[in-house]
């Protein structure tokens, strides 16, 4: 007997109403009662097992491409084939200023501090007056080592030094708790850390003793001799820590001992408000200029960071992924297009950049909109006289400031705009501008500029009347309250778009 099915029937009905359809017309079973018999078991087994086999199939299909899988390790795979490395935990970061109390710590008595050195070692602790939601302790750490050169030349009479320690929130593993491989000489080796918040940044690995630096690109300025290492957040949630093949990238000799120290951080749950860091657990040396070193009690210097701590995330989402690996493909690892530079910075800055818009100069202003039309006279005087100490003759001050076609100028020609929305406050602080400018410098054309702008924000104020149905069971301030979330939803910085009006 020979049964033909339907082969876009899929699912458990539709194919045991085409099998028993299919029955139904051959000699021995017709005018057959399957519902009533035993044979209706055996159907409904098979097709139980058809659905089930093209259900699989179907989810097989879908996880094959980075837009309808849903698998995270399916997701980071494919994204490791197009370049991309899904954000780990990332820490929040902060400036935190510490200024000496100067009845407890003067630099000019008994002795002139001038050329002394005040030095804070690489993980170090620092503790925080806040915890996380979990009530968890909340510690930074500053990754590197800090030094500060006490100069009295330039100093205030009055004896007090302020200095700027840039932290970031994570627990540094101790000594004698680093995670420790043994290596097998093999190419391309990849060891896996044990802790699943680990940083993928400010990593001490050694090998055989000797510390190996950690490098964004295998391939990059990279050597048969160099001593390095790259790292991966993989599809079970742990950063992979992975050495070159020789060629590119240095093999650590056989039964060479690997120890990496690193920085657990709590991700999102690491951002604190502001001046909520409040001490150091671990020491402060001076050093005087023969080289001699004693330790500082921390208490003599007040700790201050007036900005809340922000920056930390959890790491990407599936849906992250979907959307920023592509973006991150698309660039090619290089910076030319528009279309570049908003890929780039937000897939590699998200933990602080929400939105963000490059243009070029005539995108953003007309070519019959004139400089000179858009200052005061106060103002024109200003920029002519810094134009005039920049070398411009008065024929290029007068086409720069009145000129329509100013816009094809080499002055705006090499300049990118780039509008950002953060993910906190309402423009990026000075120290991520840098961060994204140092970046983009390996991949942008050489003669390119980078001007960073704020969006400018429009308030909206709302006024909302409604009339309350008399069979409600609502309360007025319940139904207040969902409109007022409602509104607020719809305003939100994560739901609205540059140019929005």
């Amino acid at each position: 007997m020979t049964i033909k099915l339907n082969y876009t029937g899929f699912d458990f009905e539709s194919i045991k109403q085409d099998l028993i359809a299919k029955l139904s017309k051959e000699d021995t079973f017709k005018d057959f009662n399957f519902a009533g018999s035993q044979i209706n078991t055996l159907i409904e087994l098979n097709s139980g097992i058809a659905d089930l086999f093209a259900f699989y199939l179907n989810m097989t299909a879908n996880e094959q491409f980075i837009q309808t899988a849903d698998l995270y390790e399916n997701l980071n795979k494919l994204a490791e084939l197009v370049g991309y490395n899904p954000r780990a935990y990332t820490s929040s970061t902060v400036n935190i200023d510490l200024t000496s109390k100067v009845a407890e710590y003067n630099l000019y008595t008994p002795t002139n501090k001038n050329g002394y050195k005040i030095t804070i070692p690489k993980y170090s602790k620092w503790t925080c007056s806040e915890q996380t939601p979990a009530d968890e302790e909340i510690v930074f750490t500053n990754p590197e080592t800090f030094t500060y050169v006490i100069d009295t030349t330039t100093l205030s009479p009055s004896g007090g030094i302020t200095f700027e320690v840039p932290l970031i929130q994570g627990i540094p593993i101790d000594i004698g708790d680093e995670d420790v491989f043994s290596s097998d000489a093999t190419v391309n080796q990849r060891f896996i850390l044990s802790n699943t918040q680990a940083l993928e940044r400010y990593m001490i690995l050694t090998v055989a003793g000797e510390e190996w630096l950690r490098v964004d690109n295998m391939f990059r300025d990279i050597d048969s001799a160099s001593k390095v290492f790259t790292t991966r957040y993989n599809k079970d949630k742990k950063i992979e820590i992975r050495f070159g093949d020789g060629i590119f990238g240095s093999i650590p000799a056989l039964d060479s001992e690997i120890k990496i120290r690193y920085i657990v951080s709590l991700g999102i749950d690491g951002n604190i408000g502001p001046n909520t860091i409040t001490g150091i657990s671990s020491t402060i040396t001076e050093t005087d200029t023969a080289g001699n070193s004693v330790s500082l009690d921390p208490t003599i210097f007040t700790f201050a960071h007036a900005d809340a701590v922000t920056g930390g995330l959890n790491p990407e989402s599936e849906s992250d992924i979907k959307t920023n690996a592509p973006a991150y493909f698309r660039t090619q690892n290089r910076v030319v297009t528009i279309q570049d530079y908003e890929d780039f910075i937000k897939s590699k800055f998200s933990q602080f950049v929400l939105k963000v818009k490059a243009a070029k100069y005539e995108d953003l202003f007309s070519n019959t909109n004139k400089i000179g039309d858009r200052l005061n006279a106060t103002q024109i005087t200003a920029l002519t006289s810094t134009l005039l100490g920049a070398g411009f003759s008065t024929d290029e001050i007068d086409n720069v400031l009145y000129s329509p076609s100013q816009v094809n100028q080499g002055i705006y020609y090499n300049n990118i705009y780039i509008i950002t929305v953060p993910v906190y406050g309402d423009s990026l602080t000075e120290s991520v501008k840098s961060s994204i400018e140092a970046y983009l410098e390996d991949y942008k054309m050489v003669t390119i500029n980078h001007v960073f702008l704020s969006p400018n924000y429009v308030l909206m104020n709302t006024k909302v009347a409604y009339t309350k149905k008399p069979k409600t069971n609502r309360t007025t301030t319940e139904i207040e309250m969902d409109i007022r979330k409602t509104i607020t939803e719809y305003f939100r910085k994560s739901n609205r778009e540059l140019g929005d009006l």
